[in-house]
């Protein structure tokens, strides 16, 4: 049995260590610090993964070209389901479809022996939107889904004119882990630059050498 002096010891022991214990944030996890009167001891404390970042891809293309973007998904533990809004400039580029086929999405579906229920969602060209593209796995038998990163989806445009176009997210829902995840999570949005195409570019550099020689000859006659 502990005499009162042992246990008057043991109190002071505890609060000197309440009184030490300091937190500071490390890379992927809590380092939790202090000192009693006899030892010093650091602990490990589990923290919160980071959370999953859905993004659009950026790209630069000539006008004319036919392109492609990767819709992807990050920090994840096996997502099984998406949906996501893209808005773009419709006068700058236009969509000419999208698929999940062939990306890391299907891959994983494929590889835990299900597969993809079949993507779906609208297209239009006059206001500029992919609205709710979606697919998700079924039959899933010894995976969990798509993990920790990889491509969702990817659409496909054709470049129209010269200019610049956001390709903003927008109205996304993931499954991950068998969590529906409605805004615990980040978006990224991506960017198309559409450049003058190569042809038209040196045309235009030849026109432009050709007026400065022209300018050079007629300076010099005079």
């Amino acid at each position: 049995m502990l005499n009162p002096k042992n246990l008057a010891s043991l109190a002071g022991m505890a609060v000197l260590v309440t009184l030490a214990l300091a937190e500071s944030s490390t890379s992927g996890a809590t380092t939790a610090s202090g000192t009693s009167s006899n030892a010093l001891f650091t602990a490990t404390l589990p923290s919160d993964p980071p959370a999953p970042v859905l993004t659009a891809g950026s790209t630069t293309a000539s006008v004319g070209d036919v392109f492609t973007v990767p819709i992807s998904i990050a920090n994840v533990q096996g997502l099984t389901s998406f949906q996501f809004d893209l808005t773009f400039n419709p006068a700058v580029v236009q969509a000419l479809s999208f698929t999940d086929i062939g990306t890391d999405f299907a891959n994983a579906a494929s590889t835990g022996g299900g597969f993809l229920t079949g993507i779906t969602g609208f297209t239009d060209n006059t206001t500029g939107i992919l609205s709710g593209v979606a697919d998700s796995m079924s039959g899933l038998t010894t995976g969990t889904g798509l993990a920790p990163s990889g491509v969702l989806a990817d659409v496909t445009f054709r470049a129209v004119t010269v200019g610049s176009t956001a390709l903003t997210l927008s109205d996304a829902f993931l499954t991950d882990a068998g969590v529906p995840l409605n805004g615990n999570f980040s978006l990224v949005n991506g960017e198309v630059s559409v450049v003058p195409e190569p042809s038209t570019f040196i045309l235009l550099v030849s026109a432009l050498v050709g007026s400065g020689i022209l300018l050079y000859r007629r300076r010099h006659r005079g």
